[in-house]
């Protein structure tokens, strides 16, 4: 079963509802795709908590979880270890390197960035976008997300508690309300989007036992691609995610000499980086395949000597082109790595390498 959900909180009517936050309306952007490898945006990054990229935060409970009965422990453990999850392995991604997010430890200190609380009266008053549904499962404010209470009301059930029809799952819940707390809005579909939650998290509907996705635990492909945005990549080896618009790339080459002697050779070195007005912040590239070409009649034809690059250092390749007995052109190029990756292919411009005669 889905129930339609805010960005506020999520809810369990079954009426469609645009985003919201826990301090103000927000609209969501309109797909430009449907599928993966025809570049669908993600959620719109709307950075309302102001956080910044790779920074250590805190969070605390709010005594509203206090107490040692088998609910309130289990949900804690839930929580505590979805929020580890994300820490580890960024953005929840199990299968490749993600956003370079925020980072959430535990405190017990009431200055803590983000509070958790267990409150339905609370997730209801912070549902701005439908104020004072009962139907609210969990909310987020600038500082707080707040999780219902089991039982309150009665079809309120979690699955950490009892595995029961109609259950949710609050590592799920907290992974979709953690999306919004980092700045994403909603997806504005209505049903889901291939298997489970591949492409999102952030559907305007929770899902109960059963449902394709309901106990997901990692942010989908797409919810990465407006965390990319806002965030950055973690690293320079990072996946771009497919779901990012065509990001386009920069590549450069440059030759140790331009001019060498009969039968000799030249260092080549070429840096791959993320081109200047992209989605995502120019960036070098790391761990890509870039080989050389070659063209002994002023760039009419291009031949591939078979000379791939070694990577120095992140982004930056070379190699060695030997035996050289014929003055050249010279150029890197990059291929475009398909579906799995929002990068383009690019070739640098052309190198000449001028062979002085033998005689």
């Amino acid at each position: 079963m889905r129930r339609s959900i805010s960005c506020s909180g999520w809810l369990r009517t079954g009426r469609k509802l645009t985003a919201s936050l826990g301090l103000a309306a927000v609209a969501v952007m309109a797909l430009s795709g449907t599928a993966l490898g025809t570049q669908v945006n993600g959620p719109t990054p709307i950075g309302a908590s102001g956080l910044t990229a790779g920074h250590s935060y805190t969070y605390t409970f709010d005594p509203s979880f206090n107490g040692t009965d088998t609910t309130k422990t289990a949900l804690r453990n839930a929580i505590t270890q979805e929020i580890a999850t994300l820490a580890l392995s960024n953005a929840g991604r199990p299968d490749w390197i993600g956003a370079n997010l925020p980072r959430f430890t535990y405190t017990t200190a009431t200055s803590a960035t983000l509070k958790l609380g267990y409150s339905h009266a609370q997730a209801v008053a912070c549902n701005i976008k439908d104020p004072k549904s009962a139907s609210t499962i969990a909310c987020t404010t600038a500082g707080a997300i707040w999780f219902s209470e089991q039982g309150t009301p009665t079809w309120m059930k979690y699955c950490e508690v009892a595995a029961v029809s109609g259950c949710y799952t609050a590592k799920t819940i907290l992974l979709h309300e953690m999306g919004h707390f980092l700045g994403l809005g909603h997806y504005p579909w209505t049903t889901d989007v291939g298997p489970g939650a591949t492409y999102t998290v952030m559907q305007p509907q929770a899902k109960t036992l059963g449902t394709a996705g309901y106990n997901q635990t990692y942010y989908g492909t797409c919810d990465v691609a407006a965390f990319q945005e806002k965030y950055g990549v973690l690293s320079t080896a990072s996946t771009y995610s497919p779901c990012l618009p065509n990001v386009k790339v920069s590549l450069t080459l440059a030759p140790a000499s331009t001019t060498v002697s009969w039968d000799s050779s030249v260092t080549f070195t070429a840096t791959l980086k993320v081109a200047t007005g992209q989605a995502v912040a120019v960036n070098l590239i790391a761990n890509r395949r870039v080989y050389l070409i070659t063209s002994t009649d002023g760039g009419t034809t291009w031949t591939k000597p078979g000379i791939v690059l070694t990577q120095n250092s992140p982004g930056v390749y070379s190699a060695i082109a030997s035996g050289l007995i014929t003055t050249s052109l010279w150029r890197a190029v990059y291929d475009d790595p398909g579906a799995g990756e929002a990068l383009l292919g690019a070739t640098s411009a052309s190198s000449t390498v001028t062979v002085k005669p033998l005689f």
